[in-house]
């Protein structure tokens, strides 16, 4: 924290082993731990707005509609869904991880090295 900053500091504890660590008192922790409360405030208030205008009747029909023109994609696009967000690294071994750090790493090392010399 520099000179100009006068925020009072509290000690918060992270775990019962480990040290107390300090933050300004009445800063807004961007970490909400488990899920994101904003979010989903914000997605109940959307579907409570969404029921009470009357726009669940239409858009189940679209939905039947759609299942109805192509069951197959329907149950392939159900497929994608349950196996979760799709990610290049997600199944990456923890040597496959370690070579990609690696790599990154060598990278910054050589653009200094190359500012450096200039």
């Amino acid at each position: 924290m520099d000179d100009n900053t006068t925020a009072e500091l509290t000690a918060v504890p992270l775990a019962s082993n480990e040290a107390d660590v300090t933050k300004p008192t009445g800063a807004k922790d961007p970490n909400q731990g488990e899920g994101d409360r904003e979010a989903a405030r914000k997605y109940d208030a959307d579907a409570q707005a969404f029921i009470a205008e009357g726009k669940v009747p239409q858009a189940a029909r679209e939905a039947r509609a759609a299942l109805e023109a192509d069951p197959a994609a329907a149950a392939k696009a159900e497929r994608e869904a349950k196996r979760g967000p799709a990610s290049n690294d997600s199944h990456l071994s923890l040597e496959e991880l370690v070579a990609k750090g690696k790599s990154a790493v060598e990278k910054v090392v050589d653009r200094v090295r190359d500012a450096i010399k200039k």
